[in-house]
């Protein structure tokens, strides 16, 4: 099956994560072409797999969310307990850079306007005065939004990092500035983090990969809840882990958490 989320006929789209509700309606973001630039796009399908209708603006299963000022790029969802819809990603800002990116919709595919500055239910944090590339999104029991990626370091890529309350603002008990923002060098180049768990503790895992532009590892990092490296973990008490798998290119996109606690990248 496919689905053009625009329903217009022209443009491109993809998907980036995909969801499960406790319903089985299952919801899907990527990115969707407006006919000038990207915009963060939905779709919500019944468990039978037809459009839900009673999602989105005009009620087709289908939805587009521009954020930033340039291209948006949707590339995780998390699912609330009251069943709203964060998504995370990233957009160019007005500096012709990029920011992390965020949206909260409502249950029907409306944006929560109790989200973000301004009413809007959309967000753009900035971590480096770069270009910043959010990448996974997880929820904590207590309803704050954890976002990993990556950010330039004036060289090159870092693991980066934020951590919002629920209302969308910088959580300043996170990091080791008191900004909300994080940033973790795992090797000497080039890292980027796509993917982010929770440990039933509260420790963060992140993962992505770390290299030059032709040899990679898998990398990951651990952080304790105030989103300073966890030394129990990884190399040599650094909190952080380079492993490489191939003798080239290695990425690791995506990581879970094992019921005995184990980590699976």
């Amino acid at each position: 099956m496919s689905i053009h989320p625009s329903g217009s006929g022209w443009g491109s789209g993809w998907g980036g994560s995909v969801i499960c509700q406790p319903d089985g309606k299952i919801v899907l973001v990527g990115t969707s072409s407006n006919g000038s630039n990207n915009d963060f796009s939905l779709i919500r399908l019944n468990p039978d797999g037809s459009l839900d209708r009673f999602f989105g603006i005009d009620k087709t299963g289908k939805l587009m969310v521009p954020v930033g000022s340039g291209d948006d790029f949707g590339s995780s969802i998390a699912l609330q307990s009251d069943g709203k819809i964060v998504v995370a990603g990233v957009s160019g800002n007005a500096s012709g850079l990029t920011d992390f990116s965020l949206i909260r919709l409502h249950t029907d595919g409306s944006l929560d306007t109790s989200f973000g500055p301004g009413g809007k239910g959309t967000l753009l944090v900035p971590v480096s005065n770069g270009y910043n590339i959010g990448g996974g999104v997880v929820l904590q029991p207590d309803g704050k939004i954890v976002v990993a990626g990556s950010s330039y370091n004036g060289n090159d890529k870092d693991f980066s990092l934020i951590r919002l309350d629920p209302d969308g603002s910088l959580d300043k008990s996170f990091g080791d500035q008191g900004t909300g923002k994080q940033m973790i060098s795992v090797g000497s180049k080039i890292d980027e983090a796509y993917s982010v768990i929770l440990q039933p503790d509260g420790k963060i895992v992140v993962a992505g990969s770390s290299g030059d532009s032709s040899v990679r590892d898998i990398s990951l990092i651990r952080l304790n809840p105030d989103g300073l490296l966890d030394t129990s973990f990884g190399s040599l008490g650094t909190g952080t882990l380079r492993i490489p798998v191939g003798s080239g290119y290695d990425l690791g996109r995506s990581v879970i958490l094992q019921s005995d606690g184990k980590i699976l990248g």
